[in-house]
């Protein structure tokens, strides 16, 4: 996003005019839930991630976006992102505000019960995910009504009701996120850590890497040489090792590097697999699901990257601000591994291969 003043050489001095330009979204939830109905509960989950991720940032800043629905939802190259705040709050009297209850403004379908006598509070927005929640898992809402006065007594009186079928785990989301006290509401970030499993965990949670099939899904590739580099800790050389067998998965081993579009239908099998190895053998410090923890922790950047905060506190963090060569594995803090460098550097901008496989919905 970025701010440009712009006028015409022989206007007014007077006269200017600010412009916001903004990302170019290709779709909308409320659309891509249209054309749908429901959708798949990897997919759920990776929205959830990423809009989740988007209220502890925003809830760390006394901010409630107050708003939260559908159309709001839009999809950037393959990435869930949060718009419209021209209803968002800032905090200034502690953990809540008050305002007129005649002055509400936004969707009644997504407003929680502390609403209707005029309190916005943090837990809003968690309350709003909570039915989009439903919504993407059932194509339902946990309090179904024909009108606003009928919808309002049943969120005040009456408990969700959640179709049969659903997971134990998504039960356990609704019934934090639909919490009529808003004080005993879940956070954003309990809907995050519930979705998401800490990447402390994730070598706890691996199945044994003994019994892990390690062959492609192209015939004649595996993963046998990936493991054993990764189990003798020799980092480096199974960086490379990483980067050669996702060139010859996609067949341009000749090319030596990979394009965007090749990491977006890079199989989900071999994805997992090589993620697995390396999270297991690293004890959760280095993978691709470990750096798309941060990435989404850090707003989810895309392009433009330059000039981008977010972008640059992600790199820092998983320490992409120096090029490979310089990196003493040994010693970093940072889960730069892989090094994305490898794998598309070819393509001029290891940047876009970067981001393209961050926004996987399957990592």
């Amino acid at each position: 996003m970025s701010l440009e003043l712009g006028f015409e050489d022989d206007a007014d001095e007077d006269e200017k005019y600010l412009g916001l330009a903004m990302e170019l979204a290709e779709d909308s939830l409320r659309q891509y839930l249209e054309n749908r109905q429901t959708l798949p509960q990897e997919e759920v989950r990776n929205i959830v991630i990423q809009i989740a991720s988007l209220l502890v940032f925003i809830q760390s800043r006394n901010i409630v976006h107050h708003n939260l629905k559908p159309p709001n939802i839009l999809k950037v190259r393959q990435v869930w992102k949060v718009a419209d705040f021209g209803l968002s709050r800032m905090l200034t009297q502690g953990t809540s505000t008050k305002t007129s209850p005649s002055q509400q403004i936004g969707a009644f379908a997504y407003q929680p019960p502390e609403s209707y006598q005029g309190e916005i509070h943090p837990a809003w927005d968690v309350w709003s995910l909570g039915i989009l929640l439903q919504e993407m898992l059932t194509g339902t809402h946990p309090f179904a009504a024909t009108t606003i006065p009928e919808l309002m007594m049943k969120v005040m009186t009456q408990e969700p009701e959640f179709p049969q079928g659903l997971s134990r785990e998504f039960v356990d989301i609704l019934n934090g996120c639909l919490a009529k006290n808003p004080r005993q509401r879940w956070t954003a970030q309990q809907v995050l850590d519930a979705v998401q499993p800490s990447s402390s965990n994730r070598g706890n949670t691996l199945q044994s890497i003994e019994g892990l099939d390690l062959s492609s899904e192209r015939p004649g590739i595996n993963y046998y040489k990936l493991r054993d580099l990764l189990a003798a800790k020799q980092w480096e050389e199974a960086d490379l090792e990483t980067a050669k067998r996702m060139w010859e998965v996609m067949g341009r081993s000749d090319k030596e590097w990979l394009r965007s579009e090749d990491i977006e239908r890079f199989p989900c099998k071999d994805l997992k697999i090589i993620d697995k190895l390396w999270v297991h053998y690293s004890q959760g410090k280095y993978g691709f699901s470990v750096q798309k923890k941060i990435w989404l922790e850090c707003g989810s950047p895309t392009f433009p990257i330059f000039d981008n905060d977010n972008w640059e506190r992600f790199c820092d963090r998983v320490g992409w601000s120096s090029a490979p060569e310089w990196i003493d594995v040994d010693e970093a803090l940072s889960p730069s591994l892989p090094f994305m460098s490898y794998i598309g550097y070819g393509e001029g901008w290891p940047y876009r291969v970067s981001l393209a496989l961050l926004a996987r919905g399957d990592l």
